[in-house]
């Protein structure tokens, strides 16, 4: 009995601790949909890129939907090597300074998000210190590797977008990650929450 007493109680510090770490799934889905239409982005689904938004939200499922007192719930973690809801690294948000990398939407998102340094001068801690930030830095990044790196493949279908997520997103060290893991994890999302992401 004084064991379970303890261990609540460190559960209940450590929660404490935690403010701002967990982010509701509905939460982060209404800023990816803000920093699509900040960046300019979310007027691409209409022009050539059906399954952008929902590629969004399931990487975010996917890099950190977690179930927490019966919600998921995406961990803010800022550890090193991999950082944040959409477990973004250095090298990724380094690639995002780079001059001909999306300058456009880079602009946009400058523009519209009234920001006080442009994107090229945002550090680390401005990327990762808040979660519209990561989001908007996910969002331009997936816009990166979609045209300049894969090539613009079809992201219309979960597995479609699993293939994406698995090729160009996750890391390569990531052994025990497949495409099908992402489908079963969103599969199993989409049935609890009785949804379809898009």
């Amino acid at each position: 009995m004084k064991m379970k007493l303890i261990e609540s109680l460190v559960r209940e510090l450590l929660n404490e601790g935690d403010t701002g770490r967990w982010y509701p799934s509905d939460t982060l889905f209404t800023e990816i949909g803000n920093q699509l239409r900040r960046t300019g982005i979310a007027s691409i689904n209409k022009t050539g890129i059906p399954g952008f938004s929902a590629l969004m939200k399931e990487i975010a499922i996917m890099e950190s939907g977690q179930k927490r007192d019966g919600k998921i719930m995406h961990d803010n973690e800022q550890e090193w090597p991999y950082r944040g809801v959409f477990q973004m690294g250095a090298a990724a948000l380094e690639t995002l300074r780079g001059d001909r990398v999306v300058p456009k939407t880079k602009a946009k998102w400058s523009k519209n998000a009234n920001a006080t340094k442009i994107w090229e001068k945002q550090t680390d801690e401005d990327v990762f210190g808040a979660v519209d930030m990561q989001t908007a830095a996910a969002c331009m990044y997936c816009l990166y590797l979609y045209y300049e790196i894969a090539e613009k493949p079809s992201l219309s279908s979960t597995e479609d977008r699993a293939a994406f997520w698995k090729t160009y997103y996750n890391t390569s060290s990531d052994l025990n990650s497949t495409a099908q893991t992402y489908i079963d994890k969103i599969e199993e999302y989409e049935a609890k929450h009785s949804l379809v992401i898009n």
